[in-house]
């Protein structure tokens, strides 16, 4: 195997290893996963310029391109141009991983292996997941104590731990996880795992992502319905699949829902008296950013705020009575909206158009290409669309990657057919 696969390898394990390995650099942290990349695409660079390796041709760059121009129009018009040009190279920078991803990943055997590589980094998310729970019952519950564990958020404290692995945040470990537990399909789907070590590891992921207490538990719910409907819904399990799919979609709503209204607390006097249950609820505090976003974005519409600009600005107090000062949008569109404007989000909704089209429509089993092309649909599904509406997602490094084998692997399915 080439130097260049070994290293991109190398870079697909170091994904979650966000936190207890990475450097200070510029006033900002860097993860280590960065320094990898940055040899990786050296090295590809110049095999390219050797003539080992080649470009690929693909309408994929041109979405990439008008992506990048609208970010770097909001960059030259930003509120802080300072600020803002720091993000641009950091956007550079993902957009290169799906471009290195795209050209690097070019056939079964490629993307089995970059699967291993991922599946070595679902491993070690897990084992630092049960570190975490373990530490927690032994008596380590403060984040000072315990590495994994994360703030309880929304959620009334308890005695369980709330964990986030090696990343910075639980939901951003969810959002990972969900992306694995369909590699990990996948990989059962071709026996590339055994039986045995196939299912631990499924139920490893699932372990690990519940005790994120994420809104992202929903989008697993979701790809897991997905998944069994594409996969029986022409066998003697149909009933079974249709099952798993409206199963999947219910638990999908019921997770979105608990992101946009809460039980009665004093941030708001938003409240509403829900008849027969006699309960009251309130706007949650995404609602409430969200509202503040699409303020931000009425002052800037054409080009955004500019790249890093905060969408809110909402102190806001926890069920357990822990205050948070919000910034962030907790939702990919509107974060997209606020620092790049109408420009920018047309070039993301391109960009995520010509992704949907390389999956749809869902087909059987028929063939390795349909059975890949489906589970990468639904892991897109799942981590960057579901999982988007309540969380700012579209700087996580995996997906990514995973954006570059799905242009990579539906582009070629659909060449074939």
């Amino acid at each position: 195997m080439t130097i260049l696969k070994w290293s991109f390898f190398a870079l697909v394990v170091s994904l979650p290893l966000v936190r207890l390995f990475n450097l200070p650099l510029f006033n900002a942290v860097i993860p280590a996963t960065d320094f990898i990349f940055l040899a990786v695409f050296a090295i590809w660079t110049l095999a390219l310029l050797q003539g080992k390796t080649s470009l690929r041709h693909s309408r994929f760059y041109l979405f990439l391109f008008l992506y990048a121009a609208a970010m770097t129009l909001s960059t030259v018009f930003s509120t802080d141009f300072n600020r803002s040009a720091i993000k641009l190279a950091g956007e550079f920078y993902l957009l290169a991983l799906a471009v290195l991803t795209f050209n690097v990943v070019r056939n079964l055997p490629d993307l089995r292996r970059v699967f291993f590589a991922w599946l070595i980094g679902t491993i070690l998310t897990i084992a630092a997941s049960l570190v975490g729970f373990a530490l927690f019952y032994i008596g380590y519950k403060t984040k000072a104590e315990n590495f994994a564990l994360f703030q309880y958020g929304t959620l009334p404290v308890g005695n369980f731990p709330r964990l986030k692995a090696l990343f910075d945040n639980a939901n951003m470990a969810c959002n990972y996880l969900s992306v694995s537990l369909m590699l990990a399909l996948i990989a059962d789907q071709f026996g590339w795992l055994k039986k045995l070590p196939s299912r631990i590891l499924q139920s490893g992921i699932w372990l690990a992502a519940f005790f994120t207490f994420s809104p992202g538990l929903g989008g697993m719910f979701l790809a897991q319905g997905f998944w069994n409907w594409a996969k029986y819904r022409k066998t003697e399990k149909r009933r079974f699949a249709f099952g798993s799919i409206l199963v999947g979609a219910f638990l999908a709503i019921a997770f979105f829902a608990a992101t946009v209204v809460h039980p009665d607390t004093a941030n708001t006097d938003l409240d509403v008296r829900l008849p027969v249950v006699n309960y009251t609820i309130e706007p949650a505090a995404r609602s409430l950013i969200w509202q503040q976003a699409i303020e931000t974005i009425a002052q800037h519409p054409i080009v955004g705020s500019g790249l890093n600009a905060e969408a809110a600005s909402l102190m806001y107090t926890t069920l357990s009575d822990e205050p948070h000062y919000l910034t962030d949008a907790h939702n990919t569109f509107l974060s997209v909206a606020v620092q790049t404007g109408m420009i920018g989000l047309a070039a993301f909704t391109l960009l995520l158009i010509f992704l949907l089209k390389c999956f749809l429509p869902f087909e059987l089993f028929e063939n390795p290409q349909s059975v890949v092309k489906i589970g990468l649909g639904i892991a897109f599904i799942s981590g960057f669309l579901y999982q988007g509406l309540a969380g700012s997602f579209e700087d996580a490094r995996h997906l990514w990657i995973l954006i570059g084998l799905l242009a990579g692997f539906g582009e070629r399915h659909k060449s074939e057919t």
